[in-house]
C-alpha cells in the first residue's frame, strides 16, 4: 500500500471521530476522543474502544457531580456555622449591654 493512499474506511472512522468531538459537551469528552483519534489503533475495535470510553466518560461525570454536591454541602455547612457563631457573638454582645 502506498503511503499517500489512506483506505476509504480509517478516513470514515477519522470523520465519525471528529464529529465526536465536534459533538461532545465538555472538554474532557473532547480530549479522550481526539487520543482516541490520534492512536495507532486497527480500526476494526473502534466501536469497542468507543464504547468502553463512553462508559468511562459516564463515570467520571458521576465522580465530577458527586464531588461538587460534597463541596456544596460542606461550603454550605460551613456557612451555617459562621451564620450561628455571628449571631451568638451579636447575642452575647446584646445581653453584656443590656446588663451592664
Amino acid at each position: 500500500m502506498n503511503r499517500s493512499t489512506i483506505p476509504y474506511s480509517i478516513v470514515e472512522e477519522r470523520r465519525r471521530l471528529n464529529k465526536c468531538i465536534e459533538n461532545a459537551p465538555n472538554e474532557c469528552e473532547k480530549e479522550i476522543y481526539r487520543k482516541i483519534r490520534d492512536m495507532k489503533i486497527p480500526y476494526d475495535k473502534l466501536d469497542t474502544i468507543l464504547e468502553t470510553s463512553k462508559e468511562l466518560i459516564k463515570k467520571k461525570e458521576k465522580q465530577r457531580k458527586k464531588r461538587m454536591l460534597f463541596l456544596i454541602n460542606v461550603s454550605g455547612f460551613a456557612a451555617g456555622i459562621c451564620i450561628f457563631i455571628f449571631f451568638c457573638g451579636k447575642r452575647a454582645v446584646y445581653k453584656k449591654e443590656r446588663n451592664g
